[in-house]
């Protein structure tokens, strides 16, 4: 019926958002992108009680552009801000690097989503107006599924991946597009 059921303030400057199966990770810039990266990441029960907060000391993370879960034993954290390439694997239950793999991808990236289908392990991940489809093997070695260029005016902030279509939002407007994945 449209209704919130229920909603909770978070602070300031969220960046990035993943349920993990039971909490919700949210990314947080906390000077807003204007000074040195501070950025961390705040656990949310589903009541908006902060769990625990993950500092970037711990994680090395240098901006948080993306956060994406399998919703049972990892978290991941693209912390390149944009700047990099390379993901790190957050095990969910003691908050403790697994490890690092790189997208291999040509450009930078910022947002992403983690799938898991028929089709394997995928992760999908947005650069300035590229969206990649990267498949991930066991030992997460990525391999470049498909490169999709889009038009769009600004930067993407945000997508997921809904089984068939790809749903992107861009900064500095309300409309949502869909990109229908052809692979």
């Amino acid at each position: 019926d449209g209704s919130i059921p229920h909603d909770f303030a978070i602070n300031f400057w969220p960046v990035g958002l993943a349920f993990d199966g039971e909490n919700l990770w949210l990314g947080q810039d906390i000077d807003g992108g204007e000074g040195p990266d501070q950025d961390m990441i705040h656990l949310y029960d589903r009541n908006g009680e902060i769990i625990e907060q993950l500092d970037n000391d711990r994680f090395e993370i240098v901006n948080i552009n993306g956060l994406a879960s399998n919703q049972v034993d990892f978290v991941l954290v693209n912390g390149g801000g944009g700047r990099g390439r390379d993901i790190k694997i957050v095990d969910i239950e003691n908050r403790e690097i697994l490890g690092t793999f790189s997208t291999e991808t040509e450009e930078s990236i910022y947002r992403i989503d983690y799938v898991d289908n028929d089709q394997g392990r995928q992760l999908w991940a947005t650069a300035d107006r590229i969206i990649y489809q990267i498949l991930l093997d066991d030992e997460w070695n990525s391999e470049l599924l498909q490169t999709l260029n889009i038009e769009m005016v600004s930067r993407t902030r945000g997508l997921t991946f809904d089984g068939r279509n790809i749903w992107l939002v861009n900064s500095g407007s309300d409309a949502i597009l869909s990109v229908i994945d052809d692979g």
